[in-house]
């Protein structure tokens, strides 16, 4: 073994130091965590000896030196059992926290069973804790369709947006934005779904999109002629003012100037309202 090939700089190292500075660099002439210069040529010569040593670091870390062919060895930083489960332990624990501090709501699913959640779904579908959905099944709050389009969605990517739609314990419809990914927990493949209540937004374009509605039908039905101008040209003409205007329909008026309409001895009166932006009754020819 003439150096140094490759590395795994954040757990080899006791020190901050860059790729560049190890690469090709004979080991003796470098420090790995756990090895010291003083006791490297004992390893060596146990591993040209065994083929390779295992010691331990702390009681987290253990380090296999184990010899490849006559010109390779392997240095490799393996989690002893009780680290791997205080690492495994750190990790979840991180995991709870993050979840638990979102705004949005969080599952952890594995076929059509939820295994985890946080509290703000739960909340959301109006239980008091997340141990009321944890163990239920998705479909329980979502349609197969949703549930389909919800797996596809991941296999894209993780920051597409579907919307789908869940019923409060209260039975009022909800309706949330997903996003989706999968991921391996604990060994087994799993799908996090990160949902966002959109109700409100949802109900507010609803009502939104009803207002427009009801306000067209208004004005397309009233009796008197309404035209919408901008810079003095027609942009929507009801019926009453395209009989009005004697034309069969508003497109042949779109866009034309309304001053085009109005009789020569009446357009400097128009003119002279249109500028002054005055909002009352006139009457042209």
């Amino acid at each position: 073994m003439t150096g140094v090939q490759t590395c795994a700089l954040p757990i080899c190292f006791p020190v901050t130091i860059s790729r560049s500075e190890v690469i090709g660099k004979p080991c003796e002439s470098i420090c790995l965590k756990g090895v010291s210069r003083e006791n490297w040529g004992d390893l060596k010569s146990t591993v040209e000896q065994l083929g390779y040593t295992r010691f331990a670091i702390d009681d987290q870390l253990e380090v296999l030196i184990q010899k490849c062919d006559e010109q390779t060895w392997l240095v490799r930083y393996e989690w002893s059992e009780s680290g791997f489960r205080s690492h495994y332990n750190e990790i979840n624990d991180r995991l709870r926290i993050l979840t638990d501090v979102a705004e949005e709501g969080v599952l952890f699913i594995r076929g059509d069973l939820i295994v985890d959640a946080n509290h703000q779904f739960a909340r959301s579908l109006g239980y008091l804790e997340n141990t009321d959905v944890i163990g239920r099944h998705i479909l329980d709050f979502f349609s197969k369709s949703d549930l389909n389009r919800i797996l596809a969605l991941a296999k894209i990517s993780s920051t597409n947006k579907y919307e789908a739609k869940s019923n409060h314990t209260d039975g009022r419809v909800l309706f949330f934005e997903i996003s989706a990914s999968e991921t391996v927990l604990e060994g087994k493949q799993t799908l996090v779904v990160v949902l966002t209540d959109i109700t409100t937004k949802k109900r507010t374009e609803q009502s939104l999109q009803q207002s427009v509605l009801s306000f067209q039908r208004l004005i397309e039905n009233a009796a008197n002629g309404v035209v919408i101008l901008y810079e003095g040209k027609i942009q929507y003409a009801n019926r009453a003012a395209c009989e009005l205007f004697g034309v069969d329909d508003e497109d042949d008026l779109y866009d034309k100037r309304i001053a085009d309409f109005v009789v020569e001895d009446s357009k400097s009166l128009w003119i002279e309202h249109r500028q002054a932006a005055e909002y009352r009754d006139w009457e042209y020819r």
